[in-house]
Order: C-alpha cells, then structure tokens, then sequence
C-alpha cells in the first residue's frame, strides 16, 4: 500500500472502542479507486462485508475514512454510506488546504 496520512494504523482499542480505517487510494485516470481497510486491500463490493466481519455484533464501533485528494467525493461518500448502514460511526479524516505562497 502507497504511504498515506495514517502510515501503521492499525485496528487499536482506546477507551473500550475498537476503531478501523478504511483507506481509498485513486488509481490510473478512469480506474476504480483502491480501498484499504486497515491496510488490507478489500474490493469495494466486499467492503461491508469486511467492516462487518471487524465488527462482529459490537455497536461502538468507530471507521475512520481517508482519501488520497484525487479520490471524488462521490467514491468518499459511497464507504462512509456503507460503512454508516452498519450502524458504525463513521468520521471523514481530511486534511487542511493546500495554501498558495504569496509572491
């Protein structure tokens, strides 16, 4: 997996919750983005799937979502929406605004 903003995270307890991030990775120019979570590459139609087995039947579950920024928003929005249809909370990680440098 590329280096990203959350280099060996991994699945941690902290405070009795268990938290997982899901990774989304664009790829060549018209190709579906790659997806991670906790840096395995997961396909996107077996997402739930593997948040699910994570889960288990817990209800406090935390997924963190990052997106490298030539990732639409629209591919952002489809893992949070399967993430949050199972009962996750879920949290969109972004990163601050690049700046230009005044002349």
């Amino acid at each position: 997996m590329p280096p990203g903003p959350l280099d060996g995270v991994e699945r941690e307890r902290v405070g009795g919750s268990t938290r997982a991030v899901v990774l989304i990775q664009a790829g060549a120019i018209g190709s579906t983005p790659k997806l991670y979570l906790n840096g395995v590459c997961v396909v996107w139609t077996d997402l739930q799937r593997a948040i699910q087995k994570r889960i288990g039947r817990r209800s406090d579950f935390s997924v963190y979502v990052s997106a490298s920024e030539d990732v639409s928003m629209a591919d952002a929005l489809n893992a949070m929406d399967a993430t949050r249809g199972l009962g996750c909370k879920v949290t969109l990680l972004t990163s601050e605004p690049k700046v230009a440098s005044p002349r």
